[in-house]
């Protein structure tokens, strides 16, 4: 039998939940959906919102939207920064930012 595991975020240098410092692996497609929960965007098949840091002006007109609010945030948007996304699509652009940065870091290594 085997079982496959889907990463939703690994958060290096965590402080929180203990002593010491420590990196934590987040996983997505949680059934349950409790009220207490703290990661409730890793729930399977939810909508995100995706801000393009590039686009956005910072103006504040998605700050302290609630999650149900989550369709009138990215509409308030002058820029367009803010896109409604599937889990799926997401962790596609969370992917692709991540190897940007990695591929950024070696440049700088290189350069050095």
């Amino acid at each position: 039998m085997s079982a496959e595991l889907r990463i939703f975020q690994i958060q290096r240098f965590c402080l929180q939940d203990g002593g010491g410092i420590r990196t934590t692996v987040f996983l997505q497609g949680c059934p349950l959906d409790c009220l207490w929960c703290h990661n409730p965007e890793a729930i399977e098949g939810r909508i995100r919102l995706w801000r393009d840091k590039n686009r956005c002006i910072e103006c504040g007109s998605c700050t302290g939207s609630r999650p149900e609010e989550i369709y009138s945030c990215s509409a308030a948007c002058p820029t367009g920064a803010l896109s409604l996304l599937t889990q799926e699509e997401f962790l596609a652009r969370q992917e692709k930012e991540r190897q940007k940065k990695a591929r950024l870091m070696m440049t700088k290594q290189l350069d050095q």
